[in-house]
């Protein structure tokens, strides 16, 4: 189980229209088109109801598909019990919606500094000092941000991105300017400088400016960087992070760093 929380409902209401949205584990990548084929033609639910196979998760570490259900005239549960007795299904959930992180929603600032920053303190309180000095500073691991975007021309992240750069790979798989209930616009650059969080966190994982004194926890790994929100700061759709971490995976990343606001309520049981 992974420690977050729901904030958003799943269901929601169009004029008139209710779409219920629903994220479908089935066995194996080679069942995927056979299900939908099944869930299409033969689920007595969805008969009435407008279909839409939002993403595809073809991995076996989880593999499935995201659905929404337009013009359902029944709760969440009836639609979790039909999609579940479909022949290839594990099991079916109703996604949560999450708030990417914020640094308070401060205003972006300059990407250099005037002065020099003592980043040595924290390092000497959270032990990351005596790990650099013996000599254990990231040398030849990968860590994936699953984040809103980054500002890949900053100095301490290596000014570019793509092979021989600290960045070495990027994707944005939503767009800049998508909303709930968009169709996601992915493309293969995650650059952004109208939200600062990926940045943030991308420098204290493996940033490094060691004229200004900044140095990262593991200045010497590489980075690859998931964008799973746009500009405007609305809820993020598990489906989409779930793409995010699969392609990490897929990719043979060591590690993965995945940043959400927590509100109240219990950790959920859910396919994340």
């Amino acid at each position: 189980m992974w420690p977050y929380t729901c904030l958003v409902s799943s269901t929601f209401y169009l004029g008139v229209l209710s779409l219920q949205q629903y994220i479908v584990e089935v066995s194996s990548v080679k069942d995927l088109d056979r299900v939908k084929k099944l869930i299409s033609h033969d689920a007595p639910c969805a008969q009435s109801a407008k279909l839409h196979f939002r993403q595809e998760f073809e991995n076996e570490l989880f593999p499935g598909f995201s659905l929404d259900i337009e013009n359902a005239d029944g709760h969440g549960d009836y639609y979790t019990r039909c999609l579940d007795s479909v022949s290839g299904v594990v099991k079916t959930w109703q996604p949560q919606s999450y708030l990417p992180a914020s640094r308070n929603d401060s205003t972006i600032g300059a990407n250099t500094l005037d002065r020099p920053v003592n980043a040595s303190i924290l390092h000497g309180m959270t032990g990351v000092k005596d790990l650099h000095d013996a000599g254990i500073a990231g040398r030849g691991l990968t860590i994936a941000m699953v984040d809103t975007g980054v500002d890949y021309g900053h100095p301490a992240l290596g000014d570019g991105m793509g092979e021989g750069y600290k960045i070495q790979y990027g994707i944005d798989l939503v767009g800049d300017n998508w909303q709930i209930g968009d169709s996601p616009r992915m493309d293969s650059d995650p650059y952004t400088e109208c939200t600062d969080h990926g940045t943030h966190v991308s420098g204290i994982a493996a940033g490094n400016q060691p004229s200004l004194g900044f140095v990262g926890v593991a200045p010497e790994a590489s980075l690859e960087h998931y964008r799973v929100s746009g500009c405007n700061r609305v809820p993020i759709q598990s489906d989409i992070i779930i793409q995010a971490v699969l392609t990490a995976y897929s990719r043979k990343v060591d590690v993965v760093s995945l940043s959400l606001t927590l509100n109240t309520g219990p950790y959920p049981d859910g396919n994340l």
